[in-house]
């Protein structure tokens, strides 16, 4: 009988957290799923980008795209299997975003404990950056599943894996560059001998990766995917000055931030008080948390020297920053005794219920704000108006999602419409316009105040060769469309 009560309560232990963690990723997909729908932003581009690929029409080689394709192949796939159905695009990241949960879940549980993993794993999920990040493609979701990927078989030893997925982390895109250099750094401190292994097949399979892209696309791979960036001009008028985009992820994920920084004292704290052997702190959780925050303090250098940041780039210190947030509360358990812990149980709920509670907040007032409004109707009007061969273009945060669903085409496949592309070089712009004009466009839809439509030598081009036909009005600027018709 004391045998069998024994084992039940082992299985239950063992069952526990693995009901814990599906409720996790189950209560996240019901979230993105009662929120599901078009939106205005950019991921219309990598969607429209996917169902050319899928039609034989390859990226780089015959149409401009700034990143690595690699975030290409799940939307390929499913455009293969399901058509051009929205909502299952519109998940996919969300379903990366699972993925990266649980492996986040598996590296800090074996590191720390069961707890842990769950509570570090809803950190992650929940925060307002990765449910806003997940709504979209961008790529950056994918960039963050390989980060953890290798490190999940880096804290296995396994360093073929780890050098090979390290590859494709950096494949995945450029910014991922500071989490490499953490990742060999540590490798190189801990044991150099794994740190050659990982490095040599890092380098192998990123040339082999590489080297089947310009085999493929030709070197227009490498010149839209690098040569493109380093071209570029720093921060512009058109876009929001780094310190305004570092202000708004500090503000949309204030809390998960400042656990985050209570993290570093508390890792001091425990390293100090296990070296004197007073603590019962597992090394293992130790040698992941000076990781972790060696990979912060990389990405903080980072952002401080780039000449230019995006919203969505923060993503990829959020895992790192659950990790952090973590240790601090579960390093509050080991001060005091039991009773300190007893009292210091509630408020670090409610700590964890207020910063989930904050970022479902925030995610639901940003779809709201990104919804794309009258885009039935906008379809239907497109539809209607284009005539033989005629094709549209415009605003790259809403001319690709109405081309996908109305079945227009964009003129020359110009895609991309970020004025990135053009400010460095004006004079570029031209090629385009003629692209446009050999390729029968019709139709140029815009957003009044937003996109293209406000970098000069375009609006002069619009003024000058088309006609405003048609306003769809939206709730503020970000949403109010205009159509303009060829003269």
């Amino acid at each position: 009988m004391l045998k069998s009560g024994t084992q039940s309560k082992e299985a239950l232990g063992k069952a526990l957290p693995a009901t814990a963690i599906v409720l996790l990723l189950v209560g996240f997909l019901v979230l993105k799923l009662l929120f599901l729908g078009p939106q205005i932003g950019d991921q219309g581009v990598y969607q429209y980008a996917a169902w050319l690929w899928s039609q034989g029409v390859f990226p780089h080689h015959d149409f401009f795209l700034s990143h690595p394709p690699m975030h290409l192949l799940a939307p390929v796939i499913a455009i293969g299997i399901a058509g051009k159905n929205l909502a299952i695009l519109d998940m996919l990241p969300s379903f990366i975003g699972i993925g990266s949960g649980l492996l986040l879940f598996y590296i800090v549980r074996k590191q720390m404990s069961d707890g842990a993993g769950l509570i570090a794993t809803a950190f992650f999920l929940f925060s307002y950056a990765h449910l806003v990040s997940s709504a979209h493609i961008t790529g950056v979701e994918v960039a963050v599943f390989t980060t953890l990927l290798s490190l999940f078989f880096y804290e296995r030893k396994n360093t073929i894996l780890t050098g090979i997925v390290l590859g494709f982390t950096f494949f995945s895109g450029a910014y991922t560059a500071p989490f490499i250099g953490a990742l060999l750094l540590i490798s190189f401190l801990e044991e150099k001998h794994s740190f050659w292994k990982i490095l040599g097949v890092f380098v192998l399979s990123s040339i082999l990766l590489h080297g089947i892209c310009i085999a493929i696309f030709g070197w227009e791979f490498m010149e839209q995917v690098y040569f493109y960036h380093f071209a570029k001009s720093g921060e512009s008028v058109f876009f929001a000055p780094k310190a305004s985009v570092v202000s708004l992820f500090a503000k949309k994920n204030a809390l998960l931030l400042f656990l985050t920084f209570l993290g570093i004292p508390s890792f001091f704290i425990t390293l100090r008080t296990w070296r004197r052997g007073e603590g019962d702190e597992s090394p293992s959780a130790l040698r992941l948390m000076r990781l972790t925050l060696v990979i912060l303090g990389v990405y903080a250098l980072f952002f401080f020297v780039a000449q230019s940041i995006f919203t969505h780039y923060f993503l990829l210190i959020v895992p790192f920053a659950a990790i952090a947030a973590t240790f601090f509360l579960f390093s509050v358990q080991k001060l005091g005794d039991k009773k300190f812990w007893s009292y210091s149980l509630l408020p670090l709920s409610v700590l964890l219920i207020l910063h989930l509670s904050l970022g479902i907040r925030g995610f639901i007032m940003n779809r709201e704000q990104k919804s794309f409004d009258g885009l039935e109707e906008i379809k239907t009007y497109v539809s209607s108006t284009l005539r033989g061969e005629g094709t549209i273009y415009g605003d790259f945060a809403i001319v690709p999602t109405i081309a996908l669903l109305s079945g227009g085409r964009i003129a020359a496949n110009e895609i991309d419409t970020s004025i990135m592309r053009f400010s460095s070089d004006p004079s570029s712009l031209q090629s385009v316009f003629n692209a446009l004009e050999e390729d029968h466009i019709q139709l140029i839809i815009s957003r009044p105040r937003r996109g293209i439509v406000i970098f000069p030598p375009f609006r002069e081009y619009l003024e000058k060769n088309y006609t405003l036909v048609k306003k769809f009005n939206g709730e503020g600027t970000e949403k109010e469309i205009w159509v303009w018709q060829k003269k």
